[in-house]
């Protein structure tokens, strides 16, 4: 009785033991990864309660209160502990105790239930506030002081409201944007003046502008563009008040510009529109307030580098100034000089 011989087994040659070796680690390197996002989607919120944009990234709070982040992270704006830039949101930290966040251009502050103040990022010329100018991947604590209510953030420079109605100011001070007197840069927060009775705060490029528990309104830094809105000019480094009114209810500053509302629901702009125009329907310059329209029905408003956003009390969006990329949303890419309606009926 024959039987059929076994063909042995070819040898395997280093080479292709190697080829096999690189083929199985990438077979488990990606089946880790595919493992990894799907847990990461997994984890996603389903709910925001807050949102944030700083020049290319994006902060985000849940409904449950953890913090989240995407885009660039070149400078460790994001906060995830690395420079590696997401397109995706990643989860900073395991806290979920977060309630308010700012974003600047490469920066990032945020305020915690207990009133801690953290912030990461870009620190070259202290606008993080922890006494040094080194950049920080991951957040970190400003002090140890738990009682900061609000935080505003600029182009290099940052203010933020403590609960007892003081106010603070770090970072850059060339134009004396953080209106302790000085044009000297700070890398930890200084007292704006001695006043407790600020209510609200809000940072442009170089510019500073707050409300006073009276509803006056108060501005300082710089004033080359007439964003301070006092009339004259010249640039501040001191609270200088914007006209003689007190009802003023909110204001949004932005790069060269300012738009704030009245406790009579009338929206008002001053400064310039970078590419585009303040809403009053021409591209000038404006040094004090010049009302926008005649609606008394505005009920917030939100400066951009080159366009503003605004909501009446019906609840539909309005937009204006520059369009070259569609920011406004209103199907064109035309500059705007007056409001015009995004949605809503």
């Amino acid at each position: 009785m024959s039987t059929a011989k076994k063909k042995p087994w070819k040898k395997i040659t280093p080479f292709a033991a190697q080829i096999l070796l690189v083929l199985f680690a990438l077979s488990v390197l990606v089946g880790g990864v595919f493992a990894s996002r799907m847990l990461e989607e997994a984890r996603r919120p389903d709910a925001v309660q807050a949102v944030t944009m700083g020049s290319h990234h994006t902060v985000a709070i849940a409904a449950d209160g953890s913090l989240w982040a995407w885009g660039s992270n070149v400078r460790g704006t994001l906060g995830d502990g690395t420079t590696r830039s997401r397109n995706r949101p990643v989860r900073i930290g395991t806290d979920s105790d977060w309630v308010s966040v700012a974003a600047g251009n490469s920066r990032t502050m945020a305020i915690r239930a207990d009133g801690s103040l953290w912030a990461w990022g870009e620190n070259r010329r202290g606008q993080l506030g922890d006494g040094t100018e080194e950049e920080r991947a991951a957040p970190i604590q400003i002090g140890t002081d738990k009682n900061w209510a609000s935080v505003s953030v600029g182009s290099d420079h940052t203010v933020a409201l403590r609960t007892d109605g003081s106010l603070w100011a770090w970072g850059e001070n060339w134009h004396g944007q953080l209106g302790d007197g000085t044009r000297e840069a700070r890398a930890t927060p200084v007292q704006i003046g001695t006043d407790r009775d600020w209510v609200s705060v809000s940072v442009g490029s170089d510019h500073t502008v707050a409300i006073a528990a009276d509803g006056s309104l108060w501005a300082w830094g710089q004033n080359r563009h007439g964003q301070l809105g006092d009339g004259t000019g010249e640039s501040s480094d001191t609270s200088v008040q914007v006209g003689i009114d007190s009802d003023w209810s909110s204001v949004s500053a932005r790069f060269w510009n300012t738009v704030a509302i009245r406790t009579d629901g009338s929206l008002w702009a001053w400064g310039v529109s970078f590419g585009g125009g303040l809403g009053d329907g021409t591209s000038e310059r404006r040094i004090t307030p010049v009302q926008i329209g005649t609606d008394n029905d505005w009920a917030s408003v939100s400066a951009g580098v080159g366009h503003t956003m605004a909501i009446r009390a019906d609840g539909s969006l309005w937009a204006w100034g520059d369009n070259w990329i569609a920011q406004l949303g209103d199907g064109t890419r035309e500059v705007r000089l007056t409001p015009v309606r995004i949605l809503g009926a």
